[in-house]
């Protein structure tokens, strides 16, 4: 296992235990949900998902890592302001970078390479 794999895997692991008490806490308290929480509570849940999923496949689980971090970037930076949203999603996208998503073979299939054009004469 390479060394930047196993420190994108810890730091979603650890921001995802991290909010994992938050939702545990939310759900202890009994309180009635706002529509913002049980978003957020998807969307952690859905991180934490991604989290155990990098744990089994690289490239699946950057791939849910980005696309799941940048929702709840863009979720945090709608109900709050730029910092939170940078503290929130941020990591995961990390996680994404480190775990291989921008390895070339991975990015040639989120983005296929250009194919030469022979001209035709």
């Amino acid at each position: 296992m390479k060394p930047s794999h196993l420190i994108g895997r810890l730091i979603a692991t650890l921001v995802s235990l991290f909010f994992l008490g938050f939702v545990i806490s939310n759900l202890i308290d009994g309180g009635s949900p706002t529509v913002q929480g049980t978003v957020l509570m998807i969307l952690v849940l859905c991180l934490i998902v991604s989290t155990i999923i990098s744990w089994l496949r690289d490239e699946l689980g950057a791939l849910l890592l980005l696309i799941f971090g940048i929702i709840f970037f863009l979720f945090s930076l709608l109900i709050s302001d730029i910092f939170i949203a940078i503290i929130t999603g941020g990591p995961y996208v990390l996680s994404a970078v480190l775990l291989g998503l921008f390895k070339k073979e991975v990015r040639d299939v989120i983005i296929p390479p250009k194919q030469d054009i022979i001209s035709q004469e």
